[in-house]
């Protein structure tokens, strides 16, 4: 810096219209203070006083560090009693609080979330919503904290922010420099220093408007010096049509002095920069112009990253719009935010708008909506981050939609978004491919209950007749090759009626319509053990009594299903059967002890791909999926346990 320079910069005494320029004149007044080296309360009282007073905060509170903790000081800044005693209680342990952290990471921070703060009755009393932290360091060590207070609950500009850091850095080197000379000049020296150190441009001029000074972060961002300034070739840095405007703007600053904001663009080796300038005037401490100010910051990375946002919002606008499923934006609680035509259309709606504003409970089948309920506070919790559900959806004209949805939190935000596909085709396909199952099971039983009336009444008493003509035949006199053979065919006979007797009664137990299901399982297991050498241990509950036939018909079914699948495929010499009630449900279980099911097809058939491991799990399942009951298959230690629910009224 110019001498001349330095002396107007020594004169300058009083914030001006112009937010940048006030920090200046609060970074020189805080600066001067060296020259008196007062002691450490009196500092930095006169720093808060200074920094409110010029920038955008009502109050400020200094902390200390003692034995690593932050506490109050008790030099406190604003109008509000309450606030100051409880700025005089206060204390934060280390890297807590927004204070402790700020001074823990050694840096300036921000926070508009005072919602932990142990004054925070006192800050909400007095209209305090954010807050700055700037720590202090003293040769080396955290010694203190700036806390500056604004009833804005937006973050200051990243220029006052690190203003505000700079005064922090200046209050530490005063307190670090107090025993050193003391002298005019020391002031002179540190605010020059602090100048040259600011990430931001500064041009200092006389009252006339002529630059004095510029810093070499000027330099940097605009293209350009002070020799360019004064000789007027700064014109051929700055674009052709940002040239004039900007003379006009400095000419109007320099005539009004008022304080004035412009944007232009520079090129100078190629590189092409938004450079944004704060111009404004320096006044003494009797209001007299001093000089003037101009603060210019670099805008390029903002406006590039504003620029490639836009067009990555564009890209996200026209897939969401485009997208050839539903896709929905909503808050927590369920509001649409946004929703794209392809949902609009699924619900029977002309347009989003129409959607848009309405709850998601509004579009769900009463049924459905207290499970989207249950997941959407799951989301809201945090115990999950994203679920997938199929449930029914309310159309525009009272008619009900299938829709699967998968929905996700989006981080870091209150937001939702769901994309939902309409898969009503599929379940109206489902359903019928269900009924047609249904149909198919009850005409098989049908088949199979007339099978077995014809074998009692056609096939069994053919037997009986002919085993009547040979016992008839045993009384007569017969050489002894045809008794011999006699003998062996009523041997015959007698056997063929038997397992004629069995299959009928396989085919249909009689038992089922005569005393019901215990019984039926009861002669069944018997003879199954007999045949198959399978030792099966049968519990029933003494309190199942009858249920409806169809019901009976499709546990016996299961139970045979899974004993024919011990015998042929377990290797186990025994098996457990247990039939219970469970509050409205009727639970079937079958465990053997045998070799089990390998893990990668009892994975597919938890994933429903039973038909891919024969029709027996998949008749199974489907049975009971015509009842509303469910069919779980798990290993067992060891074996395999096949577990039946399904509801029961009775």
């Amino acid at each position: 810096m110019s001498e001349g320079a330095g002396d107007r910069a020594a004169d300058l005494a009083a914030p001006s219209d112009d937010g940048s320029g006030a920090l200046l004149w609060a970074l020189h007044r805080i600066s001067s203070l060296a020259v008196a080296a007062p002691e450490m309360g009196a500092l930095l009282r006169e720093s808060l006083a200074v920094l409110c007073d010029a920038g955008p905060w009502c109050a400020g509170h200094a902390l200390i560090v003692l034995d690593k903790r932050l506490a109050g000081s008790g030099v406190f800044h604003g109008g509000s009693p309450a606030l100051r005693e409880a700025c005089a209680r206060v204390e934060f342990a280390p890297g807590k609080g927004l204070a402790g952290s700020a001074v823990q990471g050694r840096s300036t921070a921000w926070s508009g979330d005072l919602g932990e703060d142990p004054r925070g009755a006192a800050l909400a009393a007095a209209g305090i919503r954010s807050e700055v932290v700037c720590p202090i360091a003293v040769g080396g060590e955290m010694a203190a904290a700036l806390e500056l207070f604004s009833t804005a609950s937006e973050p200051p500009e990243a220029r006052v922010l690190a203003m505000a850091g700079q005064a922090a850095a200046l209050i530490g080197g005063v307190l670090e420099r107090a025993r050193a000379q003391r002298s005019p000049q020391l002031g002179d020296d540190m605010f020059r220093s602090l100048i040259e150190a600011l990430p931001v441009g500064v041009v200092l001029a006389d009252p006339q408007g002529k630059a004095l000074y510029v810093n070499p972060a000027f330099v940097q961002i605009a293209g350009y010096g002070l020799k360019e300034m004064i000789d007027g070739s700064w014109r051929e840095v700055v674009e052709p049509e940002h040239r004039e405007r900007g003379a006009a703007a400095w000419r109007q600053v320099i005539e009004t002095a008022q304080a004035q904001r412009q944007e232009y663009r520079t090129t100078r080796g190629g590189i092409t920069r938004t450079v944004e300038s704060l111009l404004g005037p320096m006044r003494g401490p009797g209001g007299e112009l001093r000089g003037f100010v101009a603060v210019v910051e670099d805008l390029t990375a903002q406006i590039d990253a504003r620029e490639a946002l836009r067009e990555s919002e564009d890209r996200f606008r026209a897939i969401f719009e485009n997208a050839g499923v539903g896709l929905v934006l909503a808050v927590g609680d369920g509001d649409i935010v946004r929703a794209n035509r392809a949902y609009a259309r699924f619900l029977g709606y002309n347009h989003p708008d129409e959607v848009a504003g309405r709850n998601v409970r509004e579009v769900l089948h009463p049924e459905d909506r207290a499970r989207a309920q249950q997941m959407r506070n799951e989301l809201r919790s945090g115990r999950t981050t994203r679920y997938e559900i199929e449930r029914r959806y309310l159309r525009r004209d009272g008619t009900y939609v299938w829709g699967r949805s998968t929905v996700t939190k989006v981080a870091d935000s209150p937001l939702i978004i769901a994309v939902v596909q309409d898969i009503d085709a599929r379940k109206r396909a489902e359903d019928a491919v269900r009924a047609l199952s249904g149909r198919f099971l009850r005409l098989q039983d049908e088949e199979r209950r007339r099978i077995a009336r014809s074998l009692h009444e056609s096939a069994a008493q053919t037997v009986a007749a002919l085993a009547m003509n040979l016992a008839r035949m045993e009384r007569m006199s017969l050489p002894p090759h045809a008794a011999e053979t006699l003998a062996d065919s009523l041997e015959l006979v007698t056997q063929c009626s038997r397992e004629i007797r069995t299959l009928s009664h396989l085919l249909h137990p009689p038992l089922l319509e005569e005393a019901g299901l215990p019984s039926s399982l009861r002669w069944y297991v018997e003879g199954f053990a007999q045949r198959s050498n399978v030792e099966v241990e049968l519990h029933i509950a003494d309190d199942l009594g009858r249920l409806p036939m169809e019901l009976e018909i499709t546990l016996f079914r299961i139970v045979q299903e899974s004993l024919t699948n011990v015998h042929r495929h377990s290797e186990s010499r025994s098996a457990s059967i247990r039939l219970r009630r469970s509050g409205p449900e009727i639970v079937l279980e079958v465990e053997d002890q045998g070799i089990g099911i390998p893990g990668d097809v009892l994975e597919r058939v938890r994933t429903q791909s039973s038909a891919t491991v024969g029709v027996g799990i998949a008749g199974m399942r489907e049975r009971l999926s015509q009842l509303g009951g469910t069919l779980e298959i798990a290993a067992a230690s060891p074996g395999t346990l096949v577990r039946a629910r399904i509801r029961s009224e009775r």
